[in-house]
């Protein structure tokens, strides 16, 4: 079977896809590529069961494969001969053109299409058609008895010709005219998108809603990477903050982790104290961020802020950072521009000496 050479992409479909929605842009990049070359294999839908050809494949490094395997990998699960892995869109894609190329290559066998309403002249056609240069083969034939005569028997016989589809008859009565609409052919194409008798050509993939937690999990992972101050080109945090709080989400653990991230940073802010690093906080992956050593889970920030808000010594110094005093101008790396990155004296050091 030669292998066909596109398949059709519904951008509706795959843009309001939860799975998709939830993707940052290289994930995307990296799931596109991977249906390219997925289309592009003998067994078109499916690529071979190795992770490290999948990454290279999706062309993404280690430490970014690392953070979005999981993902990548949900949207071509295991083969049952586990060679392999397949995307259920392309494999009933390619299901869907194989139904149609066969039905195509039925019709052409038959020539064409055939008529619904098919004349007595379609199903019983004449042994020979009469033409006048086939039988001019007689010396002694006269052309004008012969065009005479043929006129003559075309006009004796009355024979209907066949109908185009889908126009309409008028037939003379003697109480008016009466008009009869004949059926239209619906071909298979257009059945499959408006649910006609041959919508079971096409194979229609429904794509589930968006979960409720999808935004306010979008909104969290904004925040922390606006805490942590990551800028654009440090894709490789803000893609595992953003794994980070979509991992919790999904596993029901988002109103804690709203929660904790709202008083550590609450918290950090009464204070004065370092804050960790950003991966420090959120913990290992490997271990569903659940390990023991991750910030966001080693305390209790809600009650670690009520306690220091009734702590005196905190209120003190609270009012001294607001008032201008030495505590307002303590700042850590993490909290400076890149400009600062340089190697050199802060411009207010540098004024004051």
């Amino acid at each position: 079977m030669n292998k066909a050479p596109a398949f059709q992409l519904y951008a509706g479909d795959f843009l309001s896809s939860p799975d998709v929605q939830m993707m940052d842009a290289a994930e995307v990049g990296a799931y596109c590529l991977l249906l390219f070359n997925a289309w592009q294999t003998d067994l078109p839908g499916h690529l071979p069961n190795s992770e490290d050809k999948l990454r290279r494949l999706s062309r993404l490094s280690v430490e970014q494969w690392q953070v979005s395997r999981e993902i990548l990998l949900s949207k071509f699960p295991e083969a049952p001969d586990g060679a392999t892995r397949y995307n259920p869109r392309l494999v009933a894609e390619v299901e869907k053109q194989r139904v149609n190329r066969e039905k195509q290559a039925a019709n052409g066998a038959k020539g064409g299409r055939p008529r619904k309403n098919p004349t007595e002249s379609q199903i019983n056609p004449p042994l020979f058609t009469e033409n006048p240069r086939l039988l001019n083969q007689n010396p002694t034939h006269n052309p004008k008895k012969a065009l005479h005569s043929s006129s003559s028997i075309s006009s004796s016989i009355k024979e209907t010709p066949p109908t185009p589809e889908g126009c309409v008859l008028s037939k003379k009565n003697e109480g008016g005219v009466e008009t009869e609409k004949l059926p239209t052919e619906v071909s298979p194409a257009s059945a499959s998108h408006t649910g006609g008798a041959a919508a079971d050509v096409a194979t229609h993939i429904e794509f589930r809603s968006e979960p409720e937690w999808a935004a306010p999990m979008r909104l969290l992972a904004e925040q922390m990477i606006a805490y942590w101050g990551l800028a654009e080109y440090q894709q490789q945090p803000r893609m595992a903050l953003t794994r980070f709080c979509r991992v919790l989400f999904e596993g029901g653990h988002g109103p804690v982790i709203q929660q904790q991230f709202q008083a550590y940073r609450a918290y950090k802010e009464l204070t004065g104290e370092r804050r960790h690093e950003w991966d420090s906080f959120i913990g290992k992956e490997s271990a569903k961020y659940q390990n023991a050593e991750a910030g966001w889970l080693k305390t209790n920030w809600v009650e670690a802020l009520a306690t220091a808000r009734t702590d005196p010594k905190y209120h003190a110094s609270s009012q001294h950072r607001i008032s201008g005093g030495p505590a307002a101008s303590a700042g850590r790396a993490t909290t400076l521009d890149r400009e600062s990155y340089s190697g050199r004296r802060p411009a207010a050091s540098a004024a004051a000496a």
